[in-house]
């Protein structure tokens, strides 16, 4: 059976935010962050190993299988 490869972390977001080596990049992170955050009320996830996610959405295919994934994203 196939195993999702982006999957949900408990890494802290602003370890990854941190982590954009450009500064002007760092700080819009921030910026999306907050609006995100604002707008779309959910809390702020890290997806695998550079996305930040917000929300969770699942879905069925027609073979059965589901999936769950964030509808909403930020990638660095």
């Amino acid at each position: 059976m196939y195993e999702l490869k982006t999957k949900e972390s408990e890494l802290p977001i602003k370890e990854l935010l941190e982590s954009i080596e450009n500064h002007k990049k760092r700080e819009d992170g921030y910026k999306l962050l907050k609006i995100y955050e604002e707008t779309k009320g959910f809390e702020a996830k890290i997806w695998g190993t550079n996305m930040i996610g917000f929300g969770k959405f699942q879905y069925k295919y027609a073979s059965g299988q589901k999936r769950r994934v964030f509808p909403n994203w930020i990638c660095s």
